[in-house]
């Protein structure tokens, strides 16, 4: 019989937004990769030190809505910044190090088996971070820390305060976008 072809529904490319992406975060995902450079203008920064092998390096915490942005100024091009750390500020915890206020730990939570985020490590010790597979199901995750030094314990508390406050935002927004995804499907 001359049929014809139709795909399965599931089986296409679909325009219908998923609702487990924040739009602000979807228009500036392109815009940060770690390795490229640009001009920073007059975005908000706070200058802080993260430890590596080769000793303390300067960077920048670029205040940004939607990313955690760790940056090295580019002393060749004054003004430029080269990203070094680049990471949803969604899937960002804050350590409270309480030993020294002026060091911010950053846990980054990834999928199980993703890269390593920039410049973070995979700390000491059994930590494991749960996170769902396709199935819906929890399987462990990996957790990455960056360790954050600061000059003075006023610059170390604005940069937590920003990362907690734009971490709690996104993570409504994305709340939100779901319940209104289940409400719409399961009526």
């Amino acid at each position: 019989t001359d049929q014809e072809w139709i795909p399965c529904p599931w089986s296409v490319v679909s325009d219908e937004q998923t609702p487990f992406e924040v739009a602000g975060e979807c228009e500036t995902m392109d815009d940060f990769k770690e390795g490229t450079s640009f001009e920073i203008g007059s975005m908000d920064r706070i200058v802080c030190g993260v430890a590596s092998a080769g000793g303390k390096q300067t960077r920048y915490l670029l205040l940004h809505d939607y990313w955690l942005l760790l940056a090295k100024p580019d002393l060749s091009a004054p003004g430029w910044v080269v990203v070094k750390t680049v990471w949803p500020l969604r899937q960002v915890q804050l350590l409270i190090d309480r030993s020294d206020p002026r060091t911010l730990q950053v846990g980054l939570h990834s999928n199980y088996g993703g890269a390593s985020p920039g410049e973070a490590s995979v700390p000491l010790g059994p930590m494991v971070s749960m996170s769902m597979n396709d199935a819906g199901e929890d399987r462990p995750g990996s957790f990455f820390l960056v360790t954050l030094n600061f000059e003075d314990v006023k610059r170390c508390h604005a940069a937590g305060l920003h990362l907690q406050r734009r971490r709690q935002t996104v993570r409504s927004q994305l709340m939100a976008k779901v319940v209104s995804f289940v409400e719409m499907h399961c009526e």
